[in-house]
């Protein structure tokens, strides 16, 4: 599907009493989903790299009333506020501490009445905890986190959107793929309410000084999971889509992933990420060559 977006937002945080700090932000986001447009694609090909006209599963949705309002689109001005809870030691690469925020975020809606009322709040949680193994090369690190709809309506768009206290990345929707669920494919994991854990062990193998500069070569084994909490209404079963009633039981378990990354870092500042993950179960990917690269650890 071709989807266009256009994000503002200005973020404030101040203390109340350390570790414990207040947030509060607003800003409005714009978000435009349609049908591929496979002729301007094509006009970029070349030879036989041409897409062919297809109805997608997008088409498909809009077709059978999924996707309410037609083309998917909206403005949405949006209000949020919360708590965080900070007792790191360090913010990047903690040995040790907690990093944890809650908060709501208000959304109105600007589009036509005649679509959709698509007024809402959500709630987000997010736990990191940092647990050092006895020496200070050695870290055992997890995240729990969920993302809720408790009050209205929400558009498919904005379940697939994880908002954020602070944007530190462009995109920031789905489960699964680099930043959320590794090995999973991306966005694979989207409904009104998810939740997610991670969990892996930080080693720094190998420490060296190049010139006046500190280096280590890390390994961080992981396991990443995320799961359906807050399920749609409407549960997609027509034959033609998936040719076979759906299966609940296989919908709302949770998805399981693991592997394992390299860290390059220099002076625990720069760190050079290679994370490679696959799916525990072949529906949820069936590959095994799934690496990552990025720039520092996931969180």
């Amino acid at each position: 599907m071709k989807r266009d977006l256009f994000r503002f937002s200005t973020d404030l945080q101040g203390t109340i009493e350390k570790p414990w700090y207040w947030n509060v932000g607003l800003g409005l986001l714009y978000c435009s989903y349609g049908s591929v447009d496979v002729a301007r694609l094509n006009k970029y090909a070349k030879g036989t790299d041409t897409l062919p006209q297809a109805t997608t599963l997008y088409d498909r949705y809009v077709e059978l009333g999924y996707i309410k309002g037609g083309s998917g689109s909206g403005f949405h001005p949006y209000l949020h506020g919360g708590l965080t809870l900070d007792t790191r030691d360090r913010q990047q690469n903690p040995r040790r501490g907690i990093y944890a925020d809650a908060f709501f975020t208000f959304y109105g809606d600007l589009a036509p009445k005649e679509w959709a009322n698509y007024t809402n709040v959500k709630f987000n949680f997010a736990w990191r905890h940092y647990v050092p193994l006895g020496c200070d090369r050695a870290v055992f690190a997890y995240r729990v986190g969920t993302q809720l709809n408790v009050v209205g309506d929400s558009p498919f768009y904005l379940n697939t959107y994880l908002n954020q206290l602070y944007m530190q990345r462009v995109i920031y929707e789905g489960l699964g793929g680099a930043n959320s669920i590794r090995g999973i494919l991306r966005n694979r994991i989207i409904a009104r309410g998810v939740a997610f854990a991670n969990a892996e062990f930080r080693f720094q193998v190998v420490r060296f000084m190049i010139g006046k500069e500190h280096f280590y070569i890390g390994l961080n084994p992981f396991l990443d999971a995320g799961m359906v909490v807050q399920p749609y209404d409407d549960v997609v079963s027509d034959p033609e889509l998936d040719g076979s009633a759906v299966d609940r039981s296989q919908i709302y378990r949770p998805h399981l992933s693991a592997g394992c990354g390299l860290k390059v870092a220099m002076n625990e500042n720069f760190v050079l990420s290679v994370d490679w993950a696959a799916a525990l179960d072949k529906q949820d990917n069936g590959k095994m060559a799934n690496i990552y690269v990025k720039m520092g650890y996931m969180f």
